[in-house]
């Protein structure tokens, strides 16, 4: 998916290097590029403030004719980016040109991708995919408010919802204090420049219960992977 609210043009070609390389060492054999639409009841759709994007209509109209107009303040993607996707995509299903330097896919310059055009073959090399590619990615909350009973004992009490289940977890005081102040900053918000989401790997140095092998640890925790069910992604 491209054109997401914010996301810049630069983001989008790095997209496109990593979809590369995945065609080019056979890790996938077929893909297809979804330009992002708002639609009526997902997050975004509720709450285009918070994303910083203007609804323009239609009214809803019922299953399946969901979908909306929507204007980005701070971005506006080029019918070119589209075609250049798309194009790129068709030769790379073909197995064609899949060393081609993907900014020559596009009709206008673009922004040299940051991604290492050895990046997957680092990873297939370590032998450690899972770890490696997490390491890159940013925790994003899509569950609701958190609802904390801090009670007067060594554990809290918190409800995780979402839209169709709520999880109970209990935690000790000082790691729920954590959990809470992780997904506060994960959760996404309107801000001039952009929202920073926390970066895994900086979470997991700077993890205040025993380091980075204390967060592997937690990671494989109940709480952890019942916040990770709710809604605490890694994009």
């Amino acid at each position: 998916m491209y054109g997401l609210p914010s996301e810049t043009i630069g983001e989008t070609v790095e997209s496109l290097e990593r979809v590369r390389q995945l065609f080019a060492h056979d890790l996938i054999k077929s893909a297809f590029w979804h330009r992002f639409t708002t639609t009526a009841h997902s997050p975004i759709g509720l709450n285009p403030k918070g994303y910083g994007i203007q609804l323009m209509g239609p009214e809803f109209g019922g299953f399946a004719e969901n979908d909306l107009l929507h204007e980005d303040s701070r971005m506006t993607v080029p019918s070119w980016v589209g075609e250049g996707l798309r194009t790129a995509l068709w030769h790379y299903k073909e197995g064609q040109q899949l060393t081609r330097d993907v900014r020559e896919w596009f009709l206008e310059r673009t922004p040299k991708p940051k991604v290492k055009r050895t990046w997957v073959k680092q990873v297939l090399e370590a032998g450690q995919p899972a770890d490696h590619s997490r390491q890159e990615r940013k925790f994003v909350w899509i569950g609701g408010q958190p609802d904390v009973d801090r009670g007067t004992g060594e554990q809290y009490r918190i409800m995780l919802p979402n839209r169709t289940m709520d999880e109970e977890v209990r935690v000790a005081r000082g790691q729920a204090e954590w959990l809470l102040n992780l997904i506060q900053r994960a959760t996404p918000v309107h801000q001039p420049g952009g929202h920073r989401y926390p970066i895994v790997k900086e979470v997991r140095a700077g993890y205040p219960f025993g380091g980075p092998k204390g967060f592997d640890k937690w990671c494989q925790s109940v709480p952890a992977q019942k916040a990770r069910a709710i809604g605490l992604l890694l994009v």
